[in-house]
């Protein structure tokens, strides 16, 4: 993989005073694929150790400048497509969107995630074919050997693996100003299947390789480790000496009570827990590229076997980190998603609000919730005194006396996807004053 290290670019965009952000990201990537004759997935991870990739981004204006407010921005950029591919682009990116979000919990979460496109042109369509004949899952390949120019860089057999479809990650970056994007995937205009995960994922438009995307997007977004145990060198991670915890799906804890997701396995499911008890959770042998040391939820996942279905402790995994938040391509934290649609909330509730005795407010919001069955479970109360539990988005009390109160209203997904004690609540809480207003400050509501 070639690797594009700005430092000139910072030094030619702050000398010529543009307002630049320096960010440095991590060059690690992943290759993933499954095996033909075992149908369990394979990897590879490469770029361990090299020094980070340093890259100054111009600050951008405009429609592209800044991720939507409460979602999970997506921005898919194509490699290889020339000046006339751009309709073909487009159709390809709304394929892409339409493939990804395909796979439970993605397509009950699809409208928690707003997918933007971006066209770059490139001189030749394609991708680099190099030979990658010490590879031995390679597939036959009729451009092996052909090299062409694209806008970044896309090229086959990275690290010596012929579906390790990478691309130049800053030159990605400076072209599309990535700071303002939650998650960059790049679709390379080339019809072998491969692609790789990494601050930026890479797919190609091979139709396979929407799995290994939908796969890479669950450890790019929601930091779950691989489960499948074919060997290859990798950091340790450990549960129970405190040292480098493991990935929330896996675990080298074997103690029933302490294992992470304890709560999703059954008292009846033996720990260690054996293939004939393949269709539960539990404590399954192999996992993180290790056949005996860590261990997995169920004995087939997404996270092991691509066109297999999440797990319910990745499913959580992937649900929660929407609510918790995730790290950018260039590093930075965002803060996650609310049930509450920021700025919907009516009155306003980020000052006190001033009422004449005897008047009747109407506390209202807009609701962002998962999408086919409602899940949110929504809860008013005054001054601490909590309402039934329904769906009402809207709430009409009266104030007769004199006081202060406080209304707040409480959201949260209700999905047994989540066990108890972790579903995400979002409050808002209003301030009430009856009585008379202070000098200078407008009543917000007389009475009738």
């Amino acid at each position: 993989m070639r690797l594009f290290i700005a430092a000139a670019a910072l030094l030619a965009l702050t000398g010529a005073g543009h307002d630049v952000t320096v960010v440095r990201v991590d060059p690690t990537v992943r290759t993933e694929w499954t095996d033909p004759a075992t149908g369990q997935m394979r990897g590879i991870v490469g770029g361990e150790g090299q020094p980070p990739i340093v890259v100054a981004i111009p600050s951008r204006t405009g429609a592209m400048a800044a991720a939507p407010d409460n979602r999970l921005d997506l921005l898919v950029v194509g490699d290889g497509y020339t000046a006339a591919d751009e309709a073909n682009f487009e159709r390809d990116a709304a394929a892409l969107e339409r493939a990804l979000l395909s796979k439970s919990p993605y397509i009950e979460y699809r409208n928690f995630v707003r997918t933007r496109a971006l066209f770059v042109a490139s001189p030749q369509r394609g991708a680099d074919h190099p030979p990658c004949r010490n590879d031995p899952y390679a597939l036959p390949d009729g451009k092996e050997g052909t090299y062409v120019d694209t806008a970044f860089d896309a090229s086959y057999c990275s690290f010596g693996t012929q579906r390790s479809l990478t691309i130049n990650v800053a030159k990605v970056l400076l072209a599309t100003g990535a700071e303002g994007f939650d998650k960059v995937i790049v679709l390379v205009n080339d019809d072998l299947p491969g692609g790789s995960g990494g601050p930026v994922m890479v797919t190609s438009l091979a139709p396979q390789t929407v799995e290994i995307t939908q796969h890479e997007f669950a450890h790019t977004f929601a930091g779950l480790a691989d489960e499948y145990d074919s060997p290859f060198p990798y950091p340790a991670c450990s549960d129970v000496d405190g040292f480098g915890r493991c990935e929330a799906n896996v675990t080298d804890q074997t103690a029933r009570e302490k294992i992470k997701w304890a709560p999703w396995i059954a008292t009846s499911t033996p720990v260690p827990t054996p293939d004939s008890h393949r269709g539960e959770v539990g404590l399954f042998q192999g996992a993180r590229y290790d056949v005996a040391r860590y261990y997995r939820p169920k004995h087939t996942c997404a996270m092991r076997v691509a066109e297999k279905p999440f797990c319910e402790v990745c499913r959580e995994a992937i649900v929660t980190s929407l609510y918790r938040g995730w790290a950018r391509p260039t590093g930075d934290h965002v803060a996650g998603i609310e049930m509450i649609e920021p700025g919907s909330e009516q009155p306003s509730y980020s000052s006190p609000l001033f009422v004449a005795p005897g008047a009747s407010v109407t506390f209202s919001f807009a609701l962002l919730e998962p999408a086919g069955s409602p899940t949110a479970a929504i809860v008013w109360s005054v001054d601490g005194a909590a309402g039934p539990a329904g769906r009402a988005t809207s709430f009409e009390r009266a104030f007769p006396l004199r006081g202060t109160h406080t209304v707040t209203v409480a959201v949260t997904d209700s999905t047994p996807w989540l066990r108890a004690g972790t579903a995400p609540v979002t409050t808002r809480t209003w301030h009430v004053v009856v009585g008379d207003r202070p000098a200078g400050r407008r009543r917000a509501v007389s009475a009738p």
